[in-house]
């Protein structure tokens, strides 16, 4: 009588689904880290239930946050940023899009110099609130970004140029960068 003698088990190897769905899913957990890092770093998300407060500060009147003294002279919206200079340059919106643009004072109140950047526009649209956090570069007298630090007791005007979707209008705020997120100045109805 014979007997047989069993094989022993092969190790069966993981299928490439197993793999391709592992990879898959390591990817989804790390870019999840990375948006709640993201949103950590930037601050907090603006939706609909988090709006900026409406404050009594208003257009014309000034702003005191930590480092600067912060005025929205004048707000206007536009198609088309024309070269104050009469060289005959413009700046054009792109198609379904204007351009909000901040006549801006800011007076660095600290004891040592300090950089000035753009700030946050927030803007009510439809029941949700829209964070409008990069300003346009325009290369043209009276439309500088600062690239250098305001030293103190400096005071300097500029205009920041948010460009928005045409349709966006309703309430909007200004929150100047490094300011807290309920220092900020109503602008308005932006239509």
């Amino acid at each position: 009588m014979s007997t047989v003698t069993p094989l022993p088990a092969k190790k069966q190897k993981p299928g490439i689904l197993k793999i391709v769905l592992l990879i898959i899913a390591v990817l989804f957990v790390i870019g999840l880290i990375r948006k709640l890092v993201d949103d950590n770093q930037k601050g907090k998300d603006v939706t609909s239930t988090d709006a900026p407060a409406s404050t009594a500060i208003t257009i014309r009147q000034t702003l005191k946050t930590q480092y600067f003294d912060v005025t929205v002279n004048k707000v206007s919206i536009v198609k088309r940023i024309n070269d104050p200079s009469g060289l005959g340059m413009h700046h054009l919106a792109d198609s379904g899009s204007k351009f909000l643009v901040l006549n801006t004072t800011f007076k660095n109140t600290g004891s040592e110099s300090h950089m000035v950047t753009d700030g946050n526009v927030h803007i009510t649209y439809q029941g949700k609130s829209y964070n409008f956090d990069n300003a346009e570069i325009v290369l043209m007298e009276g439309y500088d970004l600062f690239t250098d630090q305001l030293n103190p007791l400096i005071v300097k005007t500029t205009n920041l140029v948010y460009k928005i979707p045409e349709e966006v209008g309703g309430e909007a705020f200004y929150n100047p960068e490094r300011a807290k997120i309920d220092e900020t100045i109503s602008l308005g109805i932006i239509q």
